[in-house]
């Protein structure tokens, strides 16, 4: 249950309205992160398959530079700038409009976003046809798997988009299971690939393509279906409005900035793949490790801030604001925390199968380390970056943006010399609290006391409990020095561990009286009907 506090002035009637608001908040938030959970799960169930199959072959990095590009143009257009433009203005049409006027806008974005992608993929079809004899052996692979996994692209894309409709119309949860359905279609064509091309290569790595692009349809079809069920019909029109005018000014700045944020990691990716066998490998493993606790805590904070924080402004937004940091440090710190200390048995349990072996996986934990260390910073980083855009602003994030972008390539350039993989992740770290900074910086000149949040009053709570988990993972380790190296010992840390060191977070943190820790509570208890809303 979420604690609430009598404000100065406040009636019975109005405490309990903005009860209410607090228990819909926290049932939303837990919609998004069991969601999250049963997809990430499936995540990496598909990494598994993946890199058991291919191990760190040629193939493998293939594979992964493929699904690298289409996520990437995902991550730009469809979470990044569409977000930022279509949720405030569907949100705003269909408080102050009307449902119809805010579906012909949606139809309207879709159909230049399907134009966009048929353009884009005869040009690139033409392209590689042209090109395809001028590569090297490795970029030939490299760039006929991703030619092969563009259709991905507008899937992912137009899914983004119903989503964030959804999450207007106030249906989180099952939005969030379109994750869910792409990771269960390529176990699947995984296991077709086993039977197929035991022994990986061109065929298993084809296959594995073939099985995101039907997972990419059905993640398209399942919110295409809720948002039917709601009155929406999808009929296509290029005609303008004033709302595609608003879109056009605020989508393009806010696809320039998620440009930036996703060329930082694909340089990142594209450099590991050019340095040697298995860099890229060690890259994506670690980034995979670090987008766990981001996608199953953060992103549904996130998720459910973004419609408080857009359009909002006084009280209701600071108060918005101070409950995503809080939240979000809540469950950043300990995070950072559990994968520094317990990232070999994660690595053991869920990737030492098949081809791939422990001795090519250890490579990946000082990588591992560096990147949890900037979680917290990625998190807040993605907070304020929707603040600004609730507020119409997606110049400001730009700028903020193209400064990390530029100390992220000298940083890299500096680093991955000596340093290797080790070197492309210090370079993401630092970067990653650059751009955090800055943020912080701008959001409080723009907004002054409304972003004010009172962390030197809740800050040392949070740090006191990670300590005390942090100790009781140790004792746990300890106590595992009884079973022999291997699955065994890894698989008791993971399960005695992380539940000891996160019931000790939880109770430090309800003792010392944190507002948010029945968020935390809520998650970790998972109702009975987390899709309620």
């Amino acid at each position: 249950m979420a604690k609430s506090h009598c404000f100065f002035g406040e009636t019975q009637k109005e405490m309990c309205v903005r009860r209410e608001k607090d228990l819909a908040r926290e049932r939303s938030v837990v919609s998004v992160a069991f969601a999250n959970v049963l997809s990430r799960i499936a995540g990496f169930a598909r990494d598994s398959a993946v890199f058991a199959l291919l191990a760190m072959t040629p193939w493998s990095g293939a594979f992964l530079f493929a699904f690298t590009v289409p996520n990437l143009f995902r991550r730009l257009l469809g979470e990044g700038a569409l977000g930022a433009a279509l949720v405030p203005l569907f949100g705003a049409a269909n408080k102050s409009r009307s449902r119809e006027e805010a579906f012909a806008f949606l139809n309207g974005v879709l159909a230049r976003m399907m134009f966009f992608f048929l353009a884009a993929f005869a040009a690139i079809a033409v392209a590689f046809a042209g090109f395809h004899k001028l590569l090297s052996e490795s970029w030939l692979r490299a760039t006929a798997l991703s030619v092969l996994l563009f259709p991905y692209l507008a899937f992912a894309c137009l899914s983004a988009a119903l989503c964030g409709a959804l999450n207007v119309l106030g249906l989180f949860g099952l939005p969030a299971l379109g994750a869910l359905l792409l990771n269960a279609s390529v176990v699947v064509f995984a296991a077709v690939a086993f039977a197929v091309s035991p022994a990986g290569g061109r065929d298993a790595a084809t296959l594995l393509c073939c099985g995101v692009l039907v997972g990419g349809f059905l993640q398209l079809a399942l919110p295409a279906l809720l948002l039917a069920r709601r009155g929406w019909r999808f009929r296509p029109t290029l005609a303008k409005s004033d709302l595609t005018h608003r879109f056009a000014k605020l989508f393009f700045p806010a696809t320039a900035a998620a440009a930036i944020v996703q060329i930082n990691g694909a340089l990142s990716r594209i450099l590991a793949f050019c340095l040697e066998d298995g860099a890229l490998a060690v890259l994506y493993l670690s980034s995979r490790l670090v987008e766990l606790p981001l996608g199953i805590f953060v992103a549904p904070i996130l998720t459910v801030a973004f419609p408080a924080l857009s359009g909002g402004s006084g009280q209701g937004f600071a108060e918005a604001h101070g409950r995503a940091v809080r939240s979000l440090l809540m469950v950043a710190v300990p995070s950072a925390v559990g994968l520094c200390v317990l990232g070999e048995p994660i690595l053991d349990v869920l990737f030492n199968w098949g081809n791939c072996g422990m001795g090519e996986l250890t490579r990946v934990l000082p990588v591992l380390r560096v990147s949890a260390a900037a979680l917290p910073f990625f998190a807040l980083s993605g907070l304020w970056t929707r603040a600004f855009h609730g507020k119409c602003d997606t110049v400001t994030p730009l700028k903020i943006a193209a400064i990390s972008l530029v100390a992220n390539v000298a940083l890299t350039l500096a680093l991955a010399g000596p340093f290797s993989a080790l070197g492309i992740g210090a370079a993401n770290a630092i970067a990653a609290l650059l751009q955090c900074v800055l943020l912080a910086a701008a959001l409080g000149r723009k907004c002054g006391d409304e972003v004010r949040c009172g962390v030197l009053s809740w800050g040392p709570k949070i740090a006191a409990a990670a300590m005390t988990m942090w100790a009781v993972i140790l004792a746990c380790q300890a106590a595992a020095g009884f079973f022999q190296p291997g699955k065994t010992r890894s698989l008791f840390l993971i399960l005695a561990a992380i539940p000891a060191g996160a019931a000790a977070y939880c109770a430090v943190l309800r003792a010392l009286k944190f507002e948010e820790v029945s968020l935390l509570l809520a998650m970790a208890k998972l109702p009975g009907r987390p899709f309620s809303r």
